[in-house]
Order: C-alpha cells, then sequence, then structure tokens
C-alpha cells in the first residue's frame, strides 16, 4: 500500500525521526501534548501520526530524510540569527 505524505507531512517526520517507526511515533504524541495551545500544529502532527501507523517499520526505515533535513537546518539557523526589535515612536508629539 503507497501512503502520500505532504511536504509538511515529510517535514514533522523529519523533525521527529528516530531509530524505529515507534520511537518517532512515541516522539510525535508526546508533542501533541505540548501543543495545545497551536491546534493547527496538533492536526498537523495528529495526520502524520495516522499516516505514519499505516507504514511498516522496513517501509519507514527506508524513508529518505534527507532534504527535510537540509530544510530543518536551514530553518534552525535562521532562528538562531539575532534579531533586532523596533520599538515604536511617537513622533511628532
Amino acid at each position: 500500500m503507497r501512503i502520500d505524505f505532504t511536504e509538511d507531512e515529510m517535514l514533522i517526520m523529519a523533525m521527529y525521526k528516530a531509530d524505529s517507526k515507534d520511537a518517532s511515533l512515541d516522539l510525535m504524541e508526546e508533542a501533541l501534548f505540548a501543543l495545545e495551545q497551536d491546534p493547527a500544529m496538533a492536526e498537523l502532527i495528529g495526520e502524520t501520526i495516522n499516516k505514519l501507523t499505516q507504514l511498516t517499520d522496513e517501509e519507514y526505515l527506508q524513508v529518505d530524510f534527507s532534504d527535510y533535513d537540509h530544510q530543518l537546518d536551514s530553518i534552525m539557523d535562521e532562528a538562531d540569527e539575532p534579531t533586532i526589535e523596533l520599538n515604536a515612536t511617537d513622533e511628532g508629539a
């Protein structure tokens, strides 16, 4: 059976990848508890879990996450860059 994952689901799987499908599922399920304030992300992880459970362990181990690892590295690099906060000033007052 072929399971099609969206790009976002693949990124989620890359974020929570582990040495086994079950370990990856455990990490995702733990993340769901921390995402009460972000229902969209919780829904995405839930959909990913539903699809991932349909894969065999062998199929999971054959998934190539390399492209998604690079995307995650890029996202993390951007998050590490310093930001400058600008305060609004009352000009002309």
